[in-house]
């Protein structure tokens, strides 16, 4: 037998087949951190696109240092946002852009820079609304 053929990396997982149990259209991931710091201004992007914050939106706090899986934890989502994350915490592998709607099979996704940065730099802010601005008020 060839012991090549067992010298592979293994990775633990965490479970993430409930992580949303609701039907909300809006999921957004965001680290624990910077949502608790910057809750506010979250909430602020979400209802100035027209967002019902109780009925549309579920809100993914992960843990420094935590990875999902997007397409089981947004099956029910027909919008993700991430902020401050990387595809690959996600469960996902390939290049995105920020400020730009993915659509996949199932959902919309969008990346953002974490939400510190959004508030200390009008820039990326500004880049945020209009990608928001251009998907849920424009139609």
């Amino acid at each position: 037998m060839n012991p090549d053929f067992f010298d592979f990396d293994v990775y633990d997982l965490p479970d993430s087949q409930n992580v949303l149990a609701d039907t909300n259209e809006v999921l957004v991931v965001v680290r624990r951190d910077d949502f608790l710091l910057q809750e506010t201004l979250l909430k602020k992007i979400l209802t100035a696109v027209k967002l019902d914050l109780d009925t549309q939106v579920t809100f993914l706090q992960l843990e420094e240092g935590a990875v999902i899986n997007l397409a089981t934890a947004a099956r029910q989502a027909k919008k993700v946002f991430t902020f401050g994350l990387k595809p690959t915490q996600l469960g996902l592998n390939g290049g995105f852009r920020g400020y730009r709607f993915y659509k996949t099979e199932s959902f919309s996704l969008l990346f953002s820079h974490s939400l510190k940065d959004l508030s200390e730099k009008p820039a990326k802010k500004k880049a945020l609304w209009d990608a928001m601005k251009a998907e849920f008020l424009n139609s």
